[in-house]
C-alpha cells in the first residue's frame, strides 16, 4: 500500500512514468550480483539530467547510477516488469538515456518467459551501448508470446567509476501491435524525441 497513485493499468494498457513515486512493480533479477536500480530525480544522480516525462530536474526516472556500485567488475544488473499474459502482438515502448559509459557498456531490452530465471541466457531483442550524449531516445517493439512474459531491462557495467543508465515512460499496449516501420502518427514516441532534442541542444 502507498499514499500515491498507482501506475496506470487498464485492460488494454500499462503505462509507467515513474512520477507516482514508486517503481511500477519492477523488481531486481539476481544472477550472482545485486541489482542497484533505483528511482531518482534528475538532480540526485551523479550525471544530472532532466527526466523524459516532465523535462525537469524534479521529474523521476528509474536508473542505474554506476557511481553507486560497490564492485567495479563486469556485472549484469537486470530488472523485470510485472507479468503479462500471452499475446499475439503487444507494443512495448520505452525511453532511455545512456551517459558517461564506456563503449562496451550497454542497456539491453529482453523479453523473459515468466518461468525462466537465468535471463542472461536470453538473447536481447535490442540494445544500445556507450555514451549517447545528453539526450533521451525512444524505442518500441511488438512482442508476440505464447507464454506469460515480462519486460526485462539489463544494464551491463564494466569498470566504470561513474555513468548513468536510465529508463522512463514505459508503455505496454496489450494486444495492439506497434505501427509499421516508417509510419509516423505522433501518438507514441516521435514527438518526445523532437521536443527533447530542442530542449537539450
Amino acid at each position: 500500500m502507498t499514499h500515491r497513485a498507482c501506475a496506470q493499468l487498464k485492460d488494454d494498457i500499462f503505462q509507467c512514468t515513474f512520477e507516482e513515486g514508486h517503481n511500477c512493480g519492477f523488481s531486481p533479477l539476481y544472477d550472482g550480483t545485486y541489482a542497484n536500480w533505483r528511482l531518482y530525480q534528475g538532480s540526485e544522480t551523479t550525471i544530472k539530467t532532466f527526466d523524459h516525462t516532465l523535462k525537469t530536474m524534479k521529474g523521476h526516472y528509474y536508473a542505474l547510477d554506476l557511481s553507486s556500485l560497490t564492485k567495479k567488475d563486469s556485472y549484469n544488473y537486470g530488472i523485470a516488469s510485472k507479468v503479462f499474459s500471452p499475446t499475439r502482438g503487444s507494443c512495448v515502448t520505452f525511453s532511455y538515456y545512456l551517459r558517461g559509459l564506456a563503449d562496451n557498456e550497454k542497456l539491453e531490452f529482453i523479453i523473459k518467459p515468466e518461468n525462466v530465471n537465468k535471463f542472461v541466457h536470453l538473447r536481447p531483442l535490442w540494445y544500445a551501448k556507450g555514451d549517447l550524449g545528453p539526450f533521451w531516445y525512444s524505442h518500441r517493439r511488438t512482442i508476440v508470446s505464447t507464454l506469460n512474459w515480462q519486460v526485462v531491462f539489463n544494464g551491463i557495467a564494466e569498470n566504470t567509476p561513474d555513468g548513468l543508465i536510465a529508463i522512463d515512460d514505459i508503455m505496454v499496449e496489450i494486444d495492439k501491435p506497434c505501427p509499421p516501420n516508417g509510419r509516423c502518427d505522433f501518438e507514441v514516441t516521435l514527438h518526445f524525441e523532437l521536443f527533447n532534442y530542442f530542449i537539450n541542444f
